[in-house]
């Protein structure tokens, strides 16, 4: 999807190159900041009914909220010319991904036994 956004042209590389750096940018900031949290809130700990509640467990629901808004936005976006993340997940779910997976796999072996028989140029 991120491939048919992007302008067609010559400078395609390179917007796909700056999205790419971007999103792993952003991405190792995720861990960092966990990090910053988890010493911060290093002395917490909170007894609720004989459950305690320490600074990883307030890390981890941060981090479950903080993906909450992009899920429901998700949802806004559409694209017509791929399967949807509902008949993505009913595929994973039905098992289709390993047979796809042992086709690929068969597939590509078939494709390297293909070239190894195909006379050099």
């Amino acid at each position: 999807m991120m491939y048919a956004l992007v302008p067609a042209g010559s400078k395609r590389p390179y917007y796909l190159a700056s999205w790419s750096a971007t999103v792993n940018l952003l991405g190792a900031f995720g861990p960092l900041t966990g990090a910053l949290v988890a010493r911060h809130l290093a002395d917490l700990s909170i007894d609720i009914e004989g459950f305690t509640i320490t600074n990883l467990h307030i890390v981890f629901l941060l981090s479950a909220a903080t993906r909450v808004a992009p899920i429901l936005l998700l949802q806004l976006v559409q694209d017509r010319s791929t399967l949807t993340a509902r008949g993505l997940l009913s595929n994973l779910l039905r098992g289709n991904f390993l047979s796809y997976a042992f086709n690929a796999a068969r597939d590509g072996d078939r494709r390297a036994l293909a070239c190894a028989r195909a006379p050099s140029p």
